[in-house]
């Protein structure tokens, strides 16, 4: 059986960072979240526009965004969690933030809500 496998046009590439989040308690056990260093991808942005999204997010649609990264990856769980660890052996996991509009030494603008494991790999991301 054949598989479909999406190409990604050149020409609607662009260059994004992802920035893997780690959660930390302080003394009096209050979390705050840091981003690590920025992994680069390229990758297609397009706004959140279908059906499924528009009913699952409602007003805050406007805020979603949905994006194609290019490259192999495998899909692995661990715990609850399902995180895409790429052949570079960069992992994203649910909660990452991602750069779009920003550059990779400034804070993300968007935060990574689900995982769609296709070929190739899409996530929907949400402004911060």
């Amino acid at each position: 059986m054949r598989q479909n496998h999406r190409r990604i046009k050149r020409d609607r590439l662009q260059t994004i960072y992802v920035k893997n989040r780690t959660v930390e308690k302080d003394n009096e056990g209050v979390p705050t979240e840091t981003f690590g260093d920025a992994i680069e991808k390229k990758a297609e942005v397009w706004a959140a526009n279908e059906r499924r999204q528009i009913e699952t997010y409602g007003d805050r649609i406007t805020n979603v965004a949905n994006v194609r990264i290019q490259g192999n990856y495998v899909l692995r769980t661990a715990d609850t969690e399902a995180y895409i660890e790429f052949s570079d052996g960069n992992e994203v996991h649910m909660g990452d933030g991602v750069c779009v509009n920003v550059s990779a030494a400034e804070n993300p603008d968007y935060r990574v809500l689900t995982i769609i494991p296709a070929r190739p790999v899409r996530l929907e991301i949400e402004r911060i």
